[in-house]
């Protein structure tokens, strides 16, 4: 039987840095425009959303939020009185987030199976799926400065969807396979992180002159994997995203957060094509950062 709902795609938006975005700052005009721009291009508003943030990493299994009515965890320092007392009041989704960690589960299941079955074989891709665990976490800024952006009348539920703290390039591909069937029931998987983030390059100059051309090489061949190639070779370079120019000048080792989001979500697009949606060579005045979107608006 076919699906009452519309397949919504899978997209990753460049969230920016803190509350930036939505205390008007003008750096993050453009970026902050491509969020809202994204939401309108939605032919049919999402059910709910599903939203893989980079500020939230968990070493036993995926960790899903499942409270009906979520806080907000003002995650940062440093920024005016005024980001510490933001409100969005969009619901959770208790039965949304059971299916979401269902289905994370039953491909760590299956996952373990097959490795027994196949003890010669390293097949098992989603290693700790089966200790996916809901918990009532607060929103961090990964995901309410994005979906404040985009979804300003905080009426879609969203659950919250973290990392793993491995920073394993498969296993996030495979969370985002196993994610996937969401899109039939008109859920929107997004990833929010940046395609370029070195905090030493952003906060140092000598250090960012250099990185400015290293985000440029980096930002070409993340295009280049995210809307020239076949599915397949897209998941096999993300697989192998380190070996990419410029790569750890862009996400240095052990701080790869802000990219695996994007890994998600290309898990989760399946076969669909990729496009750019968004690019921007002068954030933070000279750096260079893409959004993209798998699939059918």
């Amino acid at each position: 039987m076919a699906s009452p709902h519309h397949k919504q795609p899978t997209a990753f938006l460049n969230h920016g840095g803190g509350p930036l975005p939505i205390l008007d700052d003008p750096g993050h005009a453009s970026l902050s425009k491509s969020i809202r721009q994204f939401a309108q291009s939605l032919s049919v508003a999402p059910v709910a959303v599903v939203l893989v943030t980079a500020h939230w990493l968990e070493k036993n299994g995926p960790g899903v939020t499942s409270a009906a009515n979520p806080k907000l965890l003002f995650d940062y320092y440093g920024f005016p009185s005024q980001a510490y007392t933001l409100t969005y009041n969009a619901p959770g989704d208790p039965a949304l987030a059971a299916r979401v960690a269902g289905l994370l589960r039953g491909a760590g299941e299956n996952a373990k199976a097959a490795f027994v079955s196949h003890a010669l074989t390293l097949i098992c891709t989603a290693p700790g799926f089966d200790r996916t665990h809901q918990t009532d976490r607060a929103w961090d800024h990964g995901t309410f400065v994005p979906m404040m952006i985009g979804f300003p009348d905080a009426e879609i539920p969203i659950v919250q969807l973290s990392l793993l703290a491995s920073q394993d390039p498969s296993q996030h591909l495979a969370m985002g396979r196993a994610l996937a069937p969401l899109r039939d029931e008109g859920v929107l998987i997004l990833g929010s992180g940046m395609s370029y983030h070195n905090m030493r390059a952003f906060k140092g100059a000598g250090v960012a002159d250099l990185n400015a051309a290293a985000s440029a090489k980096f930002d070409s061949w993340l295009s280049q994997t995210c809307t020239e190639v076949t599915a397949q070779e897209r998941v096999d370079r993300l697989t192998k995203w380190d070996n990419a120019p410029a790569a750890r000048e862009c996400h240095p080792p052990s701080a790869a957060e802000h990219l695996l989001p994007l890994l998600v979500v290309a898990g989760a697009a399946g076969d669909d094509a990729g496009t750019q949606t968004f690019k921007q060579s002068d954030f933070f005045d000279r750096f260079t950062i893409s959004n993209y979107c798998f699939g059918k608006p």
